[in-house]
């Protein structure tokens, strides 16, 4: 098994849009918004994203919004903006999740402008039906345990052992023979030494 680094590009953010009087389910859903995490050009990024936790302002019910599989979204309405942490959980052999942290936005500065003039969603002025996009792009590492490829018989492994078991006898075999010659000069050396010390006498 090996570590193997895959690199994947993600784009994540919001999309909002005001509601009309008629569609509002309580008096202070004055927008519906979506907070996402996709592929990059549509690709599927389930294989490597395992869950995606939406982390919302606390005055929402249910703060903490977990996803376990595509599309990673949620949707909601309110009234205000604020910053959506996003914690991205992959499918790889790091534990810790990637965050990343947007900001919901449901005017543009064009509108707070319409706004101010009062003439905002007349007859003439914006479409307040028009969806805002806010979104980002990315890129997440992962990193995966993969095989190396080679792939190894379990009977093989035997004569692998005893390979390294016949190198090692043979390296006792050469370390005797070393030890033999040395001797043996020893000995050569002492009976030399012997017939000198006969031979004065």
């Amino acid at each position: 098994m090996k570590l193997v680094e895959h690199r994947k590009r993600i784009c994540y953010g919001t999309v909002s849009r005001q509601l009309l009087p008629e569609e509002r389910p309580r008096p202070d859903s004055l927008y519906t918004w979506t907070a996402y995490v996709r592929g990059l050009d549509d690709e599927d990024i389930a294989l490597h994203v395992s869950k995606v936790v939406f982390c919302l302002h606390a005055s929402f019910e249910n703060p903490l919004r977990a996803v376990t599989e595509p599309p990673f979204e949620i949707t909601e309405t309110g009234w205000g903006e604020f910053e959506i942490l996003v914690q991205i959980h992959c499918r790889d052999v790091c534990s810790q999740p990637i965050e990343v942290r947007h900001g919901l936005k449901l005017v543009t500065s064009a509108a707070r402008n319409e706004k101010k003039k009062n003439t905002w969603g007349s007859e003439g002025g914006m479409n307040i039906t028009r969806p805002l996009v806010s979104e980002f792009y990315d890129e997440i590492v992962l990193v995966r345990a993969e095989n190396s490829g080679k792939q190894e018989k379990k009977e093989e492994l035997p004569d692998r052992v005893s390979i390294m078991h016949r190198k090692h006898k043979q390296a006792e075999k050469d370390l005797l023979g070393v030890l033999a010659k040395i001797l043996h000069k020893q000995k050569e050396a002492n009976r030399k030494l012997l017939s000198g010390v006969n031979r004065r006498k």
